[in-house]
């Protein structure tokens, strides 16, 4: 439920009011609904709902005397009536004290010329989600960069990809990107940066570790993290304070670390600026080892986002979100307006430093602690790691989240400020009711129950992942077939995994066998990618082609993130001779082992491969034996087997007996009330139950016109539980009469839940 100052008290007798705005103008409205929904794929009576009917509303606009005296069409040029794709607020609420019910934009319009009116539809920002989005695999441990380099020890929430999905959407649980950054990391259950490359990264103190991550108000941050980067090139061509002023961001938890220092550092080779988070959460901006500029931390307490912005000259501030600001002057080592940055990195004690998110440094003076929160998110219900992630290749990113959520049994919406809001099941059906609702006298009071939402039992499909890694390439991905050419021909091959495979750190460096310049030892010991072939003749006599002689050329092209493209030319030779993307068959050369003749080619290899089997996981709740059974699909999002096991538990629990599903409930209206709110619904002697109603529904109606002020409500939701309310003696009377064997029979198959539920239901 929104919290408003001023709300007033006695929602009977306060006169309901609307606001509407369009492209920031106030426009009148005779009338006006909004219906929010959150609306699910798995069977009604599970608790949480995973999917999202996009908020949308109707307004009936009252035409003032300034547009009256025209005849209203879209044709005029006239900012009325309202166009397609114009912004939109809605605000309910009663006299001057309103609540924001929607942010969006005009979906479409429709009027008479013939009475002049106009009426709009209105929806929120989900089209932001209806592009595609492209993202390479991922792994809790990723290969090596190069050959015989380190593991790069990163780990791989379930949120970290869906904060990449949301942030490609506009959707930004902490800043988005500057167009300057050279590094940026999101941190959000993962080191891995969106900008950059990360060169290495564990828990601070345990090196084989992953860095690890808890919650923030944000989503994930760090909360033990050693990593080190490496920046791209900034668009200005410079990575030096000579003419830019370079800065450093994050975000930063809202409680205080503890024992520990969090520094945020950037590297001219040996000198150094850094952000700095004290144990007792003072912001400080470090020139070298001297402190030049802090925000106390009594200025930083209200404050999440933060940077250090040092220009040219020796100019250096502090700002923060909350509006807290810091100045000093410093003079820079010589090396930072004559040289590159060479390097970045994160430092912070052993979960007892700050937790941080969001870090970038960037070149340009661009007011990233001010950016809006579009997007808040929690772990998911288990947050355990993934050992993989699948690539995400051209898919709509509505299509993943949807995906995402069904699989976790996770909530998400868009709030009535357009923020994405993703709200693991234990954080929702956990939260304590908000308000008691006094449903008698009903009004109007709708419920569902349904026999598809009985399951005799839950079984979760999820994917159970073999892991080949290897510090050198060694890793066969993909193998040609061989072909033959002939001379002059040109052969071209695609190579891409299949659906259940995944290619991780592929070998782009196209070596040609027989021709040894290069070791042979690499191909013999089955390390790179190569090309090549053998001619032979019709006496079988063979020979490696020759780049040289022949005029033999290869080359490998990548084809976006996932693909590649071998094309080779066969060169010239005799027309009694023909070429063979193979090796030789015979011992021809001395220097190739036998165990590596006649191998089709060409060979494309990396430094780990990992491909997918289905793994199934039944809940330990049953139903009953004649319901029919559910496949909850899991994919990639859920792998642990302990948090599977939960999940599918938690469906199991709750598709166990028929749970009716409270339809709608006309209720005193109050525009505070959220999606996700759970409250108390009481229905007095009519009902004579209290349910606790987890709202998944709310559709509010305002109708404003001269001569009618008023405003309406309806709620819906998945009951959580439900309490009787008879009283012993109205069990007495229904009971008079009947011996205890009477009351048995009347009884017999229920539960002690169904008794306790309606204790007067029979009889």
């Amino acid at each position: 439920m929104q919290t408003v100052p001023g709300y007033p008290a006695d929602l009977t007798v306060a006169e309901p009011s609307a606001r509407v705005t369009v492209n920031g103008v106030v426009l009148n409205a005779e009338k006006v609904t909004v219906t929010r929904e959150l609306s699910s794929s798995l069977p009604q009576q599970v608790v949480t709902v995973s999917g999202m009917a996009a908020a949308d509303g109707d307004v009936d606009w009252a035409v003032g005397p300034e547009v009256a005296e025209r005849v209203q069409h879209p044709w005029d040029g006239n900012a009325f009536p309202p166009k397609p794709a114009d912004t939109v607020t809605v605000d309910m609420g009663y006299g001057d004290v309103l609540v924001r019910q929607l942010t969006g934009k005009i979906d479409s319009s429709a009027g008479a010329v013939a009475d002049g009116n106009v009426s709009s539809n209105v929806v929120d920002h989900i089209d932001k989600l209806d592009r595609r989005v492209s993202f390479p695999p991922h792994m809790s441990v990723m290969p090596p960069w190069e050959e015989n380099g380190p593991f790069v020890l990163c780990n791989n929430s379930p949120i970290f990809t869906t904060d990449r999905i949301l942030r490609a959407c506009g959707f930004n649980a902490t800043p988005p990107a500057e167009f300057g950054a050279v590094v940026s990391a999101p941190l959000m259950g993962s080191a891995w940066p969106e900008i950059g490359k990360l060169v290495r990264a564990n828990q601070v103190g345990f090196p084989d570790f992953p860095p690890s991550f808890s919650q923030t108000q944000w989503g994930l941050g760090a909360n033990s993290i050693d990593a080190e980067y490496t920046p791209i090139l900034s668009p200005a061509g410079t990575n030096r304070i000579d003419d830019k002023t370079f800065q450093i961001s994050a975000s930063v938890r809202n409680v205080t670390p503890g024992t520990g220092t969090m520094d945020i550092s950037a590297w001219w080779d040996t000198a150094r600026l850094r952000l700095r988070v004290t144990p007792t959460r003072q912001i400080q901006a470090i020139v070298e080892g001297t402190i030049v500029a802090t925000i106390s931390s009594g200025d930083a307490w209200t404050g999440t986002q933060f940077t250090a912005r040092f220009a040219p000259g020796g100019a250096v501030s502090l700002y923060g979100d909350n509006g807290t600001t810091a100045a000093g002057t410093a003079t820079y080592p010589a090396i930072m307006s004559t040289s590159n940055i060479t390097r970045v990195s994160i430092l912070g004690g052993d979960l007892n430093s700050a937790h941080i998110g969001g870090v970038q440094w960037s070149f340009y003076s661009r007011p990233t602690y001010a950016a809006p929160r579009t997007a808040v998110l929690t772990p998911s219900a288990s947050n355990q790691g993934l050992p993989v992630m699948r690539r995400i290749d051209n898919q709509v990113a509505l299509d993943l989240i949807k995906e995402q959520a069904e699989a976790e049994c996770a909530v998400w919406h868009l709030d009535e400020y357009g923020v994405f809001q993703w709200t693991n099941r234990n954080l929702l059906t956990g939260s304590t009711p908000t308000e008691t609702i006094q449903a008698d006298p009903i009004f109007d009071l709708g419920w569902d129950s349904h026999a598809k939402g009985v399951r005799s039992r839950v079984v979760a499909k999820s994917d159970e992942w073999a892991i080949n890694r290897s510090p050198v390439s060694n890793q066969t991905l993909w193998q040609g077939t061989g072909a033959s050419l002939e001379s002059g021909q040109t052969h071209i091959e695609f190579a891409e995994p299949d659906t259940d495979v995944e290619w991780f750190g592929v070998n782009t460096l196209l070596r040609t066998v027989g021709n040894w310049s290069s070791n042979p030892d690499y191909f013999n010991r089955g390390i790179g990618t190569f090309t090549g072939g053998t001619v032979s003749d019709d006496d079988n006599v063979e020979e490696w082609v020759q780049l040289a002689s022949n005029g033999f050329t290869a080359s490998l092209e990548p084809l976006g993130l996932f693909a590649y493209k071998f094309t080779v030319y066969a060169g010239t030779f005799p027309s009694t001779k023909t070429l063979q993307l193979r090796t030789l068959s015979k011992d021809v050369d001395s220097s190739l082992r036998a165990s590596r003749r006649s191998v089709d080619l060409d060979i494309l290899r990396g430094r780990a491969r990992t491909e997918a089997t289905p793994r199934y996981t039944t809940g330990v709740y049953l139903g009953p034996a004649e319901a029919a059974e559910l496949e909850h699909m899991v994919g990639s999002w859920v792998q642990d087997p302990l948090a599977l096991q939960e999940t599918v538990n938690f469906i199991s629990l709750w598709t166990q007996y028929p749970r009716p599903f409270l339809r709608d409930l006309d209720v005193v209206p109050d525009p505070r009330r959220q999606l996700g709110d759970i409250v108390w619904v009481e229905g007095g002697d009519t009902l004579r139950v209290r349910l606790k109603v987890l709202l998944t529904y709310i559709s509010t109606t305002v109708t404003a016109s001269e001569s009618t002020h008023e405003m309406d409500q309806m709620i819906g939701g998945r009951v959580l539980e439900a309490f009787s309310t008879v009283t012993n003696q109205q069990l007495d009377l229904h009971s008079a009469g009947r011996t205890n064997t009477q009351f048995d029979t009347l009884w017999a198959g229920a539960t002690n839940a169904q008794l306790d539920a309606d204790p007067l239901g029979r009889g």
